[in-house]
Formats: C-alpha cells, structure tokens, sequence
C-alpha cells in the first residue's frame, strides 16, 4: 500500500559511512526534491566535514526563504565550496504553519560555539504544545533566546543541557549526547521526528513516542539515511520497501564506539535493556558488572535472565599496549585477569571481550553472545582509533524494545 505525502515538513540526515563511495551532496538534494510539496516555503542545509581543520570551515550553513526555495537551495548547494571530507549532510524543507517567512526560521537551527563538539545542528518535523512554557523555563534559567521559534529553542535545550552533562564530569562524547537527550525530551509536548548532529561529527535522529510525525532509516555499509517519507529514501537510493525501515516510535539506546568495547543488555522477563560503552578504563572499573547491578536496583532484574551482547572491539590480536593496562586489569580482577593478558615483552595484548565477560559471569549473567570481529582487523566494516589515528567517525551498538523482544 502506498504512503500518502502529507503538507508539512520534510528532515533528512545523511551520513557517509567509512569505505563508502556516495555523493552526499547529490543524494541529498534528491531526498529533499522527493519530499517536497505544495507549502513548504522555506529549506537550508547543513554539511559538515568529518576531519575539519583549524583555521577553515567545518561546515557549510544554507537557506532559502525565496518564492522558491527549494530551487533556489539546491543551487546554492551545487555552487557550496566543497569542504574536504564532507560526510555528514542535515537538510530541512520548511511548512510554516504561522506564516512566518524570514530566513531566520529556516531549519537547520545551529548553536555556535568555539568547540566544534559544543556546536550543534538541529532540523525536524514537529509540533509543539507548550513552546510558550520552553520559552519561558529558558528564560528562566537565566539565558537570552535570540528567538521564539520552536526549533531554535529545542536547539538551545539541547545544547544547554550537553553543556551540563558534560559539565558535570561526562567526558564521553556519545555518553553526553544520549544523557543530554534523555533529559530533553521529557520536556517536549507534541510531536516530533528530530534529526541533528555536532560540529565534532556525532548525529542523531529520534522520534516522538506516539509516532505522530512520520520517520524513516536506511542503513547499509555505505550509508546512514533518514528521511520523513519512505518512498523519497527508496528513489534516492534505488532500493526497495523492504529495505527502508520505519523509526520506531519510542526511546533507543545508543553506544557510540570505535575500538572500545559496546556490550548490550536484555532481561525479557523485566522488559529492560541497558547499553554499556566500555573503553579499557571502564573494563577496569567493572562497567558491565555495574550496568547489571543497576538493572537490579532499577528494573528489579535477575542476573540469570539477563541476556547479554558482546559487540565489535580492538581484539587480543591487535590491542598491544603498556604495562598501565594489565596492571589495572589485575588490581581489579585478581588472577582472573590473567587469561586475558598475554606479555609480549615490555609490551602486553589484552583481550577486552575476555574482561568484560568475565564481569557479567561474576554478577551473575549466564548468557553471553561475543562477537568475533576485531575492529582493528577489519577497517573496510568498523572504524578503528588506532588504524585512523583518532581521525575516525563511531560505530553504534542500539538496543530497543518492541514488542517485548529487544531488538
């Protein structure tokens, strides 16, 4: 059955995966041409450079609020001056339901900041309720809103609230961004499919939990794609239905990782989930046997129903490092470490899955799928830290549930 096309807003996000050979600019100028309709009346775009370099432009910031705007977009993005690497593509057609025709009200809405991480990007579909009560709460809080629009406040929302997580001692990128969205969503009323992404190169795109505003993804090893309507991924990317899957409405747990070690969580007895970013510090720190604790103390859960997921990481194989890791993971786990760590000399490898298995099985997990992908081994499927020397994009672990099974 076909979708029909409603007047609204159209989002799309766009994101060049590592080894892809996709012009983004091109497949972005044909997902918003399949999305647009009669009254929209104002577009921007934003791309963004993956390995941006200091003293030159991380992005590319363009609107239109022209008799037509989408004609007139896509010119500016044909004449853009090309950024080097550009991998990440955010655009927005506009249906200004109060009329409001300046530029100004365009999507994408950007927060500046000298850090490129602190910069933020935000375009959606969405209606809200209480855009007076944001408006005011932000005042509030002692801060100056240049707008009232509804985008630009949720822009700001979640800015701030980055800011604070981050603030507080968070120093994962991935970790502030999903904390900072957590906290901000509760206080949206209405609906919304929203897509966004920092200057430093994480993105996003979430939908409300009513499913009110339409979503949907595509996700293969070329790119990450999401759109409002279905048949605009499907034309832009020659693929079919079946291919093109809708944004579940509801929260999705995400661990961004490159290297490091994802581990996921499922107990289906309590319905909960928890996703688990674990770098050789959280290794040591047992963040996997905390994670099922915590379900524990939250969920009510018992450790032998949770299921546990082992995902992609730097390997025994390739993950040679100094005396500072072993010694940790010694303090920590006793002999038990041990068959994790193999001297090579003044060198060591050190096998992580090993580790944080051996955390679940001490608080009580029985089953435990490891992946035996190395991320290292294999840089065409995941990006790698060290392979890329930290000039790297992330992988995402998600989590979810529907339907009483976690997917």
């Amino acid at each position: 059955m076909s979708e029909s096309i409603k007047h609204e807003c159209a989002v799309a996000l766009l994101v060049l995966r590592a080894g892809g050979a996709v012009d983004g600019a091109t497949k972005l100028s044909l997902l918003l041409e399949k999305q647009h309709n009669r009254g929209q009346d104002g577009a921007g775009v934003v791309t963004l450079a993956a390995h941006p370099e200091a003293g030159r432009p991380a992005y590319n910031e363009l609107k239109s609020a022209s008799a037509t705007p989408l004609a007139d977009l896509l010119g500016q993005i044909a004449r853009r001056r090309r950024l080097p690497d550009e991998r990440i593509f955010l655009g927005h057609l506009r249906y200004a339901t109060y009329g409001k025709g300046d530029v100004g009200f365009c999507h994408p809405f950007v927060h500046k900041a000298a850090r490129l991480s602190r910069t933020l990007f935000l375009a959606g579909n969405f209606n809200l309720t209480n855009t007076h009560d944001l408006f005011d709460a932000y005042v509030r809080m002692g801060k100056f809103p240049e707008s009232e629009a509804d985008g630009y406040l949720i822009c700001e929302w979640l800015a701030s609230a980055m800011l604070k997580v981050e603030m507080e001692g968070e120093a994962d990128r991935g970790r502030v961004l999903v904390e900072a969205l957590r906290r901000l969503l509760p206080k949206l009323d209405g609906a919304f499919t929203l897509c966004g992404m920092t200057g430093d190169g994480w993105s996003f795109a979430i939908r409300d939990a009513h499913g009110i505003r339409p979503g949907y993804c595509l996700v293969n090893d070329a790119v990450a794609v999401v759109a409002s309507e279905r048949p605009a991924i499907q034309a832009a990317f020659n693929c079919g239905t079946e291919d093109v899957k809708e944004l579940e409405p509801g929260v999705a747990l995400v661990c961004f990782a490159a290297d490091c070690t994802p581990v996921l969580l499922f107990d289906p007895v309590r319905q909960a989930i928890a996703a688990v970013h674990a770098g050789w510090r959280g290794t040591a720190q047992g963040i996997a046997y905390k994670a099922v604790l915590r379900m524990q103390e939250e969920f009510g859960c018992a450790p032998e129903d949770i299921r546990a997921a082992i995902g992609p990481c730097i390997g025994r194989c390739c993950f040679e490092v100094g005396p500072e890791v072993p010694d940790a993971m010694r303090e920590a786990l006793g002999a038990d470490a041990e068959a994790a760590i193999e001297p090579r000399g003044e060198k060591a490898h050190v096998d992580l899955k090993l580790l944080n298995r051996i955390w679940l099985q001490k608080a009580g997990v029985q089953v435990i799928d490891v992946s035996p992908d190395c991320t290292m081994c294999h840089p065409d499927r995941f990006w790698s830290h060290r392979v890329t020397g930290g000039a790297r994009g992330s992988q995402a672990a998600i989590i979810r549930l529907k339907g009483g099974a976690a997917q």
